[in-house]
């Protein structure tokens, strides 16, 4: 396990998922962490997800950024009531 999939666990257990602590682990290059800062249905950043700006999220899920990227952003996008990547 990486240090960055320890860290959103450890955030977690303790109680201290913010969007300020899990949104850079939105850009991780590891896959593994970006789905563990935003499983299923956005678990970790649910509470946070409407202070995500729609314009940050929206190019996250350009077609540029790596799939896992794309997919949270959009579940971001949705959860936090926005319209989708393209408006």
């Amino acid at each position: 396990m990486s240090k960055s999939l320890h860290t959103v666990a450890g955030l977690r257990a303790l109680g201290a998922v913010t969007r300020e602590r899990l949104t850079p682990l939105l850009d991780d290059p590891s896959s593994g962490v970006v789905r563990a800062a935003t499983p299923g249905s956005t678990r970790a950043l649910r509470p946070d997800a409407a202070g995500c700006t729609p314009e940050r999220l929206r190019d996250r899920a350009a077609a540029d950024r790596p799939r896992p990227v794309r997919v949270a952003a959009r579940r971001l996008l949705r959860v936090a009531g926005h319209r989708g990547p393209t408006g």
